[in-house]
């Protein structure tokens, strides 16, 4: 057949050089057709996208929801002209803020 003369409606006969030693499988249909089923690259891929598409639905779902954050912050300031004044101020709580926004 690799032969351009040759035709696939040509007379030439085939001999084997080894008799044919067929080889009895047992196959177990159920055991093949659930691996069959489990290896398929397409089920493997609509899992995919299915995965995705719920994700997908997550992000947008929370994306409904209102946004809501809260800053809170706290200082003590301590100043005057030396160093034990700036202390004694901290110490006594004069220039503490808070600040929520």
């Amino acid at each position: 057949m690799s032969e351009a003369d040759l035709s696939i409606d040509s007379p030439t006969s085939l001999v084997p050089a080894t008799e044919p030693d067929p080889i009895r499988y047992n196959i177990e249909k159920e055991t093949l057709v659930d691996s069959a089923i489990e290896n398929r690259m397409e089920m493997l891929a609509v899992e995919l996208q299915i995965a995705q598409d719920s994700s997908r639905v997550d992000y947008y779902k929370n994306q409904t929801l209102p946004l809501v954050s809260l800053a809170y912050s706290y200082q003590m300031n301590g100043i005057g002209p030396t160093r034990n004044d700036a202390y004694d101020m901290i110490y006594d709580q004069d220039l503490e803020s808070h600040i929520v926004g």
